[in-house]
């Protein structure tokens, strides 16, 4: 699967992109969202996603100038979503070596076709072997509901836990708990949006948390909301 970052200011359409298109047939799946280019730029650099499908016109930072600031430097493939036809964007995108510029209203079916197409044009890990922080973070991403530890994933991966995290935290700038620790949040939000009929302890569970209390005091930090709080104050999803 290749890994995916949305970053789109209309919350409705950035949720909608991430519950509507079929990822599996894609080839891919989303490991973040943000909703401004400074956001996307922080996510870029902490998870390191192969493609990044962005709005241009954003809060705080717009999604070209988050492009010159992170695309060459790590080398992910780049879809544009704007509802701007000027053709002075066009250029702009296309001197940033983008992959897509599509206007809005988006066509999910068309752009589920350009990600496929994507996805196949990006090695597959068994043609570019992955380091070893990459290789414990897609572990990490298929077992966050279980108890994951430093000690763990260096017996798993056959190395000392001081050398896993020292690599990890040069590699994510955080280190292995607090990586940890940001991939099961993410992941408990985008459930708390894409679920509501998930109950908050059904969420914890999902993300690695038997301890509800503890869970809701690590999301409270985390988001500087509580999780109930987090998922009242969401709309309800409408269609594109």
């Amino acid at each position: 699967m290749r890994t995916v970052l949305v970053i789109e200011d209309e919350q409705l359409i950035r949720s909608g992109l991430i519950r509507q298109l079929n990822w599996e047939r894609c080839g891919c799946a989303v490991i973040g969202e943000a909703e401004n280019g400074q956001e996307g730029l922080t996510l870029i650099r902490r998870l390191q996603p192969q493609i990044v499908i962005t709005d241009i016109r954003m809060p705080v930072m717009d999604g070209l100038e988050m492009l010159r600031r992170s695309k060459a430097e790590y080398g992910y493939e780049a879809i544009i979503l704007s509802g701007y036809g000027e053709f002075s964007y066009a250029q702009q995108a296309l001197a940033l070596n983008v992959s897509d510029y599509l206007l809005k209203p988006v066509d999910l079916k068309e752009l589920e076709d350009k990600l496929k197409r994507l996805a196949d044009r990006i090695v597959a890990p068994e043609e570019a072997p992955l380091s070893l922080p990459r290789r414990a973070s897609v572990y990490i991403e298929e077992h966050l509901s279980e108890e994951l530890g430093a000690a763990s994933l260096a017996e798993h991966f056959s190395v000392s836990a001081d050398h896993l995290s020292r690599l990890m935290k040069k590699e994510y700038q955080l280190s292995l708990h607090e990586y940890i620790i940001a991939l099961r949040m993410r992941r408990a939000a985008l459930l708390l949006r894409q679920v509501p009929s998930m109950k908050i302890y059904q969420v914890a569970a999902k993300t690695g948390y038997s301890d509800y209390k503890y869970f809701h005091a690590v999301f409270t930090r985390y988001f500087g909301v509580s999780p109930s709080e987090y998922k009242d104050e969401k709309p309800q999803q409408e269609e594109l």
